[in-house]
């Protein structure tokens, strides 16, 4: 809800090309600046076999967040016609395909990560809790 309610409340209506650039640099810029001192907020990190658009990770603590975003290029006149759950689905499966939590230090024990769609101010957004024992496997607490 609190991603929602960001993008309503403080994303233009229209963004430029409608690239997933310009939200990564929403997010991370308003992450950033939530984010205290406690919490290195980082875009386009190295992780597994890729790069994640943004992690989220708590300094010398045992929280992370990962958040891999899509943008629809459909057009249409309806959110159903956008795709956009189909979006944040696949946005969880590169996160899971491309092994980004292999840059995790094993101290990390708890572990969000989101696969977040748009199209203009249409958002859909699904999200994975995991957890895992010091420096073992994760496991899925909920989410798909």
């Amino acid at each position: 809800m609190l991603f929602r309610n960001l993008i309503l409340k403080y994303m233009p209506a229209v963004i430029g090309h409608n690239c997933e650039s310009n939200y990564q640099l929403f997010f991370f810029s308003a992450f950033r600046q939530a984010c205290s001192d406690e919490f290195l907020v980082t875009s386009e990190s190295h992780g597994g076999h890729g790069r994640m658009d943004l992690i989220i990770e708590e300094r010398g603590g045992t929280r992370s967040i990962i958040l891999e975003l899509k943008v629809s290029h459909v057009r249409g006149t309806r959110k159903s016609d956008f795709g956009l759950p189909a979006l944040a689905k696949e946005a969880l499966k590169q996160i899971d395909g491309r092994q980004y939590r292999a840059k995790l230090e094993d101290e990390v024990i708890d572990l969000r990560e989101y696969g977040i769609a748009f199209f203009q101010k249409y958002c859909e957004i699904r999200e994975r809790i995991l957890k895992r024992s010091l420096g073992g496997d994760w496991v899925v607490k909920r989410g798909s």
